[in-house]
């Protein structure tokens, strides 16, 4: 998967404070300007302080365009109560255009810059907007008068001119980016996370991807994901925070928080569904030699997989406090230089794909052959059960008949016993079937006895031999 550009933001100060309110004019000049936008800077000479500066300012934006602008932000530097901004929104003519103020306050009052652009454009619009101006695109004031001591031409709020970068191209060809003097990497691939540090402990990191589960997944319980509710970047860098940091510190690295969470701008991705956002935030490092500050931008992606997952791709930029604002220019061109060779990154991703289709293929053909295995032995066993059942079988059989045959024996000479016993005691028993009364009669005359009974009510007596009463056939 590619890594994200990051067109810059130029909202570097820390968010703080807000205003709004009328004032007196000012002169303006443009020192950008396209198709989609322009940038203009002033001297104002009526304001004496951050507040002051941008109320003003926002009052000639609503002159210009018609229309009162929408305040969006305003924020005064913490540590430098002389510099602030605010963003805001306008409706120019049925367009809507979005836009940055940004002011410093020198001995002659405040410089200030705006800059303004269609909703809509590009993002590389607002980049081309936002660089130091070439000699020759300067165009006519838009207001009286010009001046030279601008924090847009020094280029202290708007991104200054281009570092000289030399390009590193990545081992595998998956692309290059540009490093400027004093940064190196060691990265292998545009396709993955890598590293490039700077001087003073500076660094970027590019294409941290980061999987999420929400606490609704059953995988939350196990204790081992990281665990977030779906939100905006900036909520979810806020709750992923401290559990990147405990799992660095499983890891074997060093421990550190991050605090000071703050949203610089949100950005409309050409991708539906996903969330983008630019935040900045703290971390404090500890380290061998003690605690050590550093301020963060990043541009976050929360892109949804599940209904209980989520991706989250990072790029940030980093470096200690006092080095930040200096260093962070260079950090963006170093980011924005990148460029993915698409063309080998599409070939490698099919290579993969065909490598997973065939390791899954391998995996599946072991499977076959190990349920091809477990059938034939399970076969093999039913079979040993089934022989060695039919052969207990067999011999129940042989016993149940040889003990057949032996009480057939024993019956039959019990029942000559019988009949010689019966001829010995001269009786045999008669029966009246109606009532069950038995009687002994004598052995010689048991015939007659019975037919004559059964004469006045034919069958209903029978003469019962000693053989069947004492040993009857089972």
């Amino acid at each position: 998967m590619c890594r994200t550009r990051w067109i810059p933001a130029i909202a570097l100060l820390a968010l703080a404070g807000s205003g709004h309110a009328a004032g007196s004019g000012a002169q303006y000049r443009t020192v950008n300007s396209t198709e989609f936008g322009r940038a203009v800077v002033a001297q104002r000479t009526d304001a004496r302080s951050v507040k002051a500066a941008l109320q003003l300012t926002l009052r000639d934006i609503g002159q210009y365009f018609g229309v009162a602008p929408k305040l969006r932000s305003a924020y005064e530097d913490a540590r430098d109560p002389r510099a602030g901004g605010a963003t805001f929104l306008v409706n120019a003519r049925g367009t809507p255009v979005k836009g940055l103020v940004t002011c410093r306050i020198g001995p002659q009052g405040a410089s200030v810059a705006v800059v303004y652009i269609r909703a809509d454009a590009p993002p590389a619009e607002w980049r081309r907007l936002t660089q130091a101006p070439q000699p020759d695109s300067a165009e006519a004031p838009v207001a009286r008068g010009e001046s030279a001591e601008t924090p847009m031409a020094h280029g202290k709020v708007i991104a200054p001119a281009k570092a000289r970068l030399r390009t590193y191209s990545f081992p595998d060809g998956t692309g290059s980016i540009g490093l400027a003097e004093g940064w190196h990497t060691d990265a292998q691939s545009a396709m993955q996370m890598a590293t490039v540090k700077g001087p003073n402990e500076a660094e970027i990191v590019l294409g941290v991807s980061l999987s999420v589960v929400t606490p609704q997944s059953p995988i939350a319980r196990g204790g081992m994901s990281l665990v977030a509710l779906l939100g905006t970047p900036l909520e979810v860098m806020r709750a992923l925070g401290p559990q990147i940091a405990r799992a660095n510190v499983r890891a074997g690295g060093h421990g550190w928080t991050s605090d000071n969470y703050q949203l610089v701008e949100n950005h409309k991705p050409s991708v539906p569904n996903v969330a983008e956002s630019v935040i900045t935030f703290d971390v404090t490092a500890q380290t061998r030699t003690g605690a050590k500050h550093s301020k963060v931008m990043a541009l976050v992606d929360v892109i949804p997989t599940t209904q209980t997952s989520y991706m989250v791709l990072i790029t940030q930029a980093g470096a200690p406090d006092a080095t930040f604002k200096r260093d962070l220019p260079v950090m963006l061109e170093i980011i924005n230089s990148e460029r993915p060779n698409n063309e080998v990154i599409q070939r490698k991703n099919a290579q993969n794909q065909q490598a997973s289709v065939q390791s899954l293929q391998a995996v599946h053909q072991q499977q076959v052959a190990w349920f091809n295995a477990q059938q034939a032995g399970h076969r093999q066993q039913v079979a040993a059960f089934d022989r060695q059942n039919q052969q207990w079988w067999a011999g129940q059989r042989a016993n149940e008949q040889r003990n057949n045959d032996w009480e057939q024996r024993q019956n039959a000479q019990a029942r000559q016993n019988d009949n010689f016993d019966e001829v010995i005691r001269g009786q045999r028993t008669v029966e009246d079937t109606q009532t069950g009364v038995k009687g002994s009669v004598d052995l010689g005359n048991v015939d007659k006895i019975v037919d004559d009974l059964n004469e006045r009510e034919p069958g209903r007596y029978r003469q019962i031999p000693l053989r069947d009463e004492a040993d009857p056939v089972p």
